[in-house]
């Protein structure tokens, strides 16, 4: 009986101890395991980097540590801003290559750490919003970059989306004419691109996707897998792109990994990674805050569709249905407030109404509300809803 208590006593104990730890988790970058980044022909350094989160004590997101799966805040160690001015100053961003470098002001506008449970696996999921200004504090460019990671244990895995998020961020800024400031909209609450004919050109990041403002135009030839350009574009097979502009003068495959999407000015396409080494564009048609699209999975579990960050327009010619089918092609969830992408199935849409609690009350109550042919009748009912009521949650446009 004695040994029994014991056993009780220690299990209660380890519990309870954890328990304490499982409350907060602290980022903190381990510049050991750092890779070096190398941006080809950087043309600019950091000279100031400022925190755009008044309170240094908030919570940037929620993980769920250990076998118990204890949901924990997530913090920095050393803070939010040293962190990033460590990691810039790891990588040399803070010097400037040539005397032609722009001196630049990075603003860290939101880091959201956030992991789900689908389908029996973890999914971790990084999202960094951040602006670039100009020595005149004008603002020359915005990034919206993500990354997820899907497995068992995921939250140690939050470090290195993090560095990827932040490297693709100055990647795309590197591509960016220094000289010009940001024509991006500033709006307060809704999403041209749901409103506006799509404009012609590459979309560089998620938020000129959202905001229907490209920051490239590029002529481009598209191909198909086999290397011949389009003709009849089926919806089953892999878009290619070859740039074929004079003006081009940086690295075309680097380029084309990062864009997140193009307009021929009628249709739109947004950069479905398949894998770490190819790409493919698919097709959207932006409907609400809550948009479905077709997509190729990704991940053990084909739970997460990596989304680039850039795309490209076309000029002077359209593009028809051209859709990646590398991996296995897919329904999914894109999130114009948060930038965010899920799988399409009722776990998922579970997840998404559940934060809309007036919609999940009449949700829940519908005994048809888990039926396929009823799952995107539900997105329209949420963004409707939303539409009413302006309650989109997510990033601030």
């Amino acid at each position: 009986m004695k040994i029994v208590r014991l056993i009780c006593t220690l299990i209660i104990v380890t519990n309870l101890s954890y328990s304490q730890e499982a409350k907060l988790h602290l980022i903190e970058l381990d510049y050991t395991s750092v890779k070096p980044l190398e941006i080809i022909d950087r043309n600019f350094f950091i000279t100031e980097l400022i925190d755009y989160h008044a309170d240094t004590t908030i919570s940037f997101g929620k993980v769920r540590k250990g076998a118990f799966n204890k949901i924990a805040d997530v913090g920095f160690k050393h803070g939010l801003a040293t962190t990033f001015k460590n990691y810039l100053t790891f990588q040399t961003i803070t010097k400037p290559l040539t005397e032609e470098s722009v001196p630049t002001i990075m603003v860290v506008k939101n880091v959201s750490f956030n992991e789900r449970v689908e389908n029996g696996s973890e999914i971790a999921s990084v999202i960094v919003e951040i602006e670039y200004l100009n020595s005149n504090r004008e603002l020359i460019y915005s990034t919206l970059t993500k990354d997820s990671f899907n497995g068992m244990e995921v939250t140690p895995h939050h470090e290195v989306l993090l560095q990827h998020c932040i490297n693709e961020s100055l990647q795309l800024f590197n591509f960016i004419d220094k000289k010009t400031t940001s024509s991006l909209h500033k709006n307060s609450g809704s999403f041209p691109i749901l409103t506006e004919t799509p404009k012609i050109g590459f979309y560089g990041s998620f938020i000129e996707f959202r905001n229907n403002c490209p920051a490239f135009s590029y002529d481009y030839i598209v191909y198909n897998r086999e290397g011949k350009k389009y003709k009849n574009r089926g919806n089953t097979e892999e878009l290619k792109l070859e740039i074929v502009d004079s003006t081009f003068k940086f690295d075309q495959e680097v380029f084309l990994s990062l864009i997140y999407g193009f307009s021929d000015g009628e249709k739109i396409y947004i950069n479905d990674k398949a894998d770490g080494n190819s790409f493919g564009f698919n097709e959207i048609i932006p409907t609400g805050q809550y948009t479905v699209f077709q997509g190729t999975t990704t991940g053990m579990n084909g739970s997460a569709i990596a989304v680039g960050v850039v795309v490209g327009g076309l000029i002077g010619g359209a593009i028809a249905g051209a859709i990646s089918s590398s991996g296995t092609r897919g329904t999914f969830i894109l999130d114009l407030a948060t930038g965010e992408t899920y799988y399409f199935n009722n776990e998922n849409l579970d997840y998404i109404i559940d934060q809309y609690p007036e919609v999940d009350a009449i949700f829940e109550k519908q005994p048809d509300r888990r039926k396929y042919e009823m799952q995107e009748y539900w997105i329209d009912q949420l963004n409707n809803y939303i539409e009413k009521t302006n309650t989109n949650k997510g990033i601030s446009p």
